[in-house]
């Protein structure tokens, strides 16, 4: 029997607690997302953050090969349309719990309700909710991708003439749109109850008492959930594929080597031949913030439309160069620190698969 440690409420065992961290998650990270445009100076309904990931900024798994759009709607004072100008862009709305609110699609005109609305289509559970962007830099082009967000209308209702909202470009910018400052301590349910008071949401899990002291466990918990492993894509490889919203293509994830040990940033990898489709990219994460890994290098991802790679070339990591190729085939890692990789393929890939990390 598992006993619970001193502080938990009676009957609550740890995997209970590590339950209640891993639903509540979603609500504080984005919390994450609020703050990170607050100490951005953008507040609720006023503007939207776009630029391009790199490693200067820490965001859960974010993708370099595309341009983003974040902005929080406030619905407080009614509904909010979003207008996707013809293109590339797509994007979706959620709630403060990470609850679908619409998936957006572009040339289109987009009704988003506020809670208590009578019409249930588009009507969010909360009263700000969170307006994601993408578009992809096709050809590299970062300026035409940036200019397609600046192009997204948001208003209310009725309102004339139309006004598109106003962008605030973070791509050279250090920023933190995470929860990391909150996830390992007391704060991490101060947050949630704080988020929980404005925005309630009745189907969750109680707040444990005493979670505060072992809130670190729970989340390395959560973590060791994730980097497991033990769903692969493919028999006897270390991928294990994910469905990451408004991404059409081929995404996967390993945090493991081909001998099944977590990758180790002090050690040196190789990786097979890359996808036979034009656009590509291998993004490596540190799996304790799960953001680009941040070296003075100043790269953490290669992409075929950024350095275009030979068929049948081979790909790098780790702390040294190799002797060729540390221009373009390379990304550096950080001795000490754990991180996991991310593959994305856009486009038909056919019978391809992914080859695991090669510890040399």
């Amino acid at each position: 029997m598992t006993t619970a440690p001193s502080g938990l409420a009676p009957g609550l065992s740890p995997p209970d607690l590590a339950a209640a961290y891993r639903f509540w998650h979603p609500t504080v990270a984005t919390e994450g997302l609020l703050q990170g445009l607050r100490d951005l100076g953008i507040a609720e309904g006023a503007a939207m953050a776009i630029g391009v990931a790199g490693p200067r900024h820490t965001g859960f798994t974010l993708d370099p090969g595309t341009a983003r759009g974040l902005a929080a709607l406030d619905l407080r004072a009614g509904a909010v349309r979003v207008e996707l100008p013809p293109g590339p862009v797509t994007g979706h709305v959620d709630d403060r719990h990470r609850t679908r609110v619409a998936d957006l699609a572009a040339g289109r005109s987009h009704l988003i309700r506020p809670p208590g609305d009578l019409c249930p289509e588009a009507r969010s559970g909360t009263s700000i909710a969170l307006l994601h962007l993408r578009v992809p830099l096709t050809g590299g082009d970062t300026g035409r991708a940036l200019d397609t967000l600046r192009r997204v209308n948001v208003q209310r209702p009725g309102a004339q003439p139309v006004l598109f909202f106003p962008c605030v470009d973070v791509s050279a910018l250090s920023t933190d749109g995470t929860c990391l400052r909150w996830e390992e301590g007391p704060e991490y349910w101060r947050v949630l109850r704080r988020v929980l008071a404005a925005e309630p949401r009745p189907d969750g899990p109680p707040i444990p008492p005493g979670a505060g002291r072992w809130t670190r466990e729970a989340r390395d918990a959560m973590l060791a959930e994730a980097y497991a492993g033990t769903r692969p894509a493919w028999p006897g490889r270390r991928w294990e594929r994910v469905e990451p919203a408004d991404t059409p293509g081929l995404h996967c994830l390993t945090a493991r080597d081909s001998a099944g040990r977590l990758l180790d940033g002090g050690a040196n990898y190789r990786l097979g031949a890359p996808p036979p489709v034009p656009e590509w990219s291998v993004t490596a994460y540190d799996r304790r913030t799960r953001s680009q890994v941040r070296t003075d290098q100043d790269r953490a991802a290669l992409r075929s439309l950024a350095e275009p790679v030979p068929a049948g070339a081979e790909l790098f990591f780790g702390p040294a160069p190799p002797m060729e190729y540390a221009d373009s085939r390379w990304v550096k890692t950080v001795p000490g620190e754990g991180w996991f990789a991310h593959l994305r393929v856009h486009g038909a890939a056919g019978e391809w698969r992914p080859g695991d990390f090669e510890r040399l």
